[in-house]
Order: C-alpha cells, then sequence, then structure tokens
C-alpha cells in the first residue's frame, strides 16, 4: 500500500494499527476494534439527539408580542432642523415641544412667513421609518399643493389654531409676517392618508414649496404607538 496518498492522520491511524499488528496485540478478529467504535459513536449520537428533543420540548413558548402594524398615535419626541432647508425664507424657529399631560402636549414657536401661505405654494411631507437596519429613507411622501386650502381642509385643527394665534385673517390665504404660537395645546393623532401604519419610530420631513423650489423645512420624530395606548 502506498501511504503517499493518505492524509497525515490517516497515516497516523495506519503507522498504530500497524504497530498493533506486530506486536502480537490483536486478535484474529481484526475488525472488531473499529466496529466497537462505531457503535459507540452510533450511541454517543442517539443521545445527543434524544438531549436535543426533551430541551426543545420543554424550553419556553416564544411571547406573544402582539401586532406589528394596525391603527396607531404618532407620539411627538422631538422637533429638528432638515439638513436640506432649501433657502430657508420659511422658518419656525426657537420651536419647543413640552410634555404637560398623559396625551397632552404644548408646542411654541416662532413662525416666519416672508410670502405667507397661499394656493400657489405646496408643501410635503417626506417620511422615514426606523427598524432594526436603521433609517429606511423616503419610506413615502405626501404631497398637499395648495397649500393653504390643504391646510385648512386636511388639517383644520391646524388651520383654526394658525387663525387664534395669528390674529390676522379670517380665510386663506394667511398674509405674510412673522407670527408666534406661545404653549398651544396638542394632542397627538394619525395621518389620515395612512390609517395603519408600522409601530416603530417615524420621522417627518415638512418642507415647502414655491414655484418649485424649497424655500423652508421642519423635521418632526415620532413614535409610532398602536392607537388603544394613548
Amino acid at each position: 500500500m502506498d501511504r503517499r496518498f493518505y492524509p497525515s492522520r490517516v497515516k497516523a491511524r495506519y503507522k498504530t494499527y500497524s504497530r498493533h499488528y506486530s506486536s502480537g496485540q490483536h486478535s484474529r478478529n481484526s475488525g472488531r476494534p473499529r466496529v466497537e467504535t462505531t457503535m459507540n459513536c452510533w450511541k454517543i449520537g442517539s443521545v445527543c439527539i434524544f438531549s436535543l428533543a426533551c430541551i426543545l420540548h420543554m424550553a419556553p413558548a416564544r411571547p406573544n408580542v402582539g401586532p406589528l402594524k394596525g391603527q396607531y398615535i404618532l407620539v411627538p419626541k422631538q422637533l429638528a432642523d432638515c439638513p436640506n432647508k432649501g433657502t430657508n425664507e420659511l422658518r419656525l424657529v426657537s420651536s419647543k415641544l413640552r410634555k404637560i399631560g398623559r396625551d397632552t402636549y404644548s408646542y411654541t414657536s416662532d413662525v416666519i412667513l416672508p410670502y405667507g401661505l397661499t394656493d400657489e405654494m405646496s408643501f410635503v411631507f417626506n417620511c422615514a421609518t426606523h427598524g432594526n437596519g436603521g433609517w429606511k429613507e423616503n419610506a413615502f411622501n405626501i404631497n398637499f399643493d395648495r397649500a393653504c386650502t390643504s391646510l385648512k381642509k386636511r388639517f383644520p385643527e391646524t388651520y383654526e389654531l394658525a387663525k387664534k394665534e395669528f390674529g390676522s385673517f379670517q380665510d386663506c390665504p394667511i398674509p405674510p409676517g412673522n407670527y408666534t404660537i406661545r404653549n398651544a395645546i396638542y394632542k397627538p393623532s394619525s395621518l389620515k392618508a395612512f390609517p395603519t401604519l408600522f409601530y416603530e419610530q417615524f420621522r417627518m420631513d415638512t418642507y415647502f414649496l414655491m414655484d418649485n423650489k424649497r424655500i423652508g423645512c421642519k423635521r418632526f420624530f415620532y413614535d409610532v404607538v398602536p392607537k388603544k395606548n394613548v
């Protein structure tokens, strides 16, 4: 037998058996040690498989974590500046959000509207969601043409707040000016365009356009939580 074609482990085993045979210690039934070793391996493997089956059987079931998506409320967490504010002519400055109750928040901000808010303008919600892989940019966008009328019809509470706080208009358009919102009461709500969302972190960049040019932006962070929890 040519040992050159044997791996090192097989060579070592071959030498061991050769010495065993040459010493006369091996019986005439030379295959028995190998058979016993094989049987022992099968026994050990069977015990391991049986033990693993017992462990899996006794392991507690995965806890019920509830649905990952459904009706929701956007709970505000913080405000920030957008990375891209465009010309930054329309601005929300000195903005503060403060929790004053279990489901009630107070909002304060100076609002700079050099062109007012007219139906020649538009605004966009650019939304990102946060999961295990980090932020998913541009998860979805919501475009609102005719900015003032859209604010009035789609967000009547915000529109009425502007009328109350600004005090200089009764209907669209909102005239140009520098306005102040002081301790306005805000309660968490949802987006009517999306009746359900995944329960995760949520980021919304609200930017304003005039003649297809971005003139301002503000970033809002929320937690998307089940509606029944608020």
